[in-house]
């Protein structure tokens, strides 16, 4: 949740791919925001992107994401991932600068490694493409191995 000074930069040329093809997946809803906040905080809490925020303050960056803090919100871009009714993976898109950014990607702690955030990040590149987008951008911190893996597996790069 919270935003160090220096982010790596990284990017992804966007090609034709199948659609999102995972149970549980659906857009994201303005009813979602405290559950998204809660799958923020738990998915963040003890990580290098954690330094001491409360659920509070990952609603206050939920609200943010939906009303424009960081770009124009792109529901129909993005997905959340439920299991019995609870959120647990989510990628979300916004348009920062009319450039499609990757805003968050978590999934909770019992559901890492099992595929769901590769799933729903390319579900929102292939959205992208299928609506004309040839990029998509993200930021991410550059001690986060975890997800640095992640995207380059999905073909990101570091900008240069």
């Amino acid at each position: 949740m919270t935003t160090p000074s220096r982010r790596l930069e990284m990017q992804v040329n966007l090609r034709s791919g199948p659609p999102c093809q995972l149970d549980g997946a659906r857009r994201p809803l303005a009813g979602d925001k405290r559950a998204l906040a809660e799958l923020m905080f738990a998915a963040y809490q003890g990580t290098v992107d954690y330094s001491g925020e409360s659920v509070e303050d990952a609603e206050i960056e939920m609200e943010k994401t939906f009303t424009g803090g960081y770009g124009t919100f792109s529901p129909e871009c993005s997905y959340v991932v439920e299991r019995a009714s609870e959120l647990v993976c989510a990628s979300l898109i916004t348009f920062h600068r009319q450039v499609p950014l990757l805003a968050f990607a978590m999934t909770a702690p019992a559901w890492k490694r099992n595929g769901l955030a590769r799933a729903a990040v390319l579900g929102s590149m292939h959205d992208l493409r299928a609506r004309g987008a040839t990029q998509l951008h993200l930021a991410v911190n550059p001690r986060n191995q975890f997800a640095i893996d992640l995207y380059e597996s999905l073909g990101f790069e570091a900008k240069p």
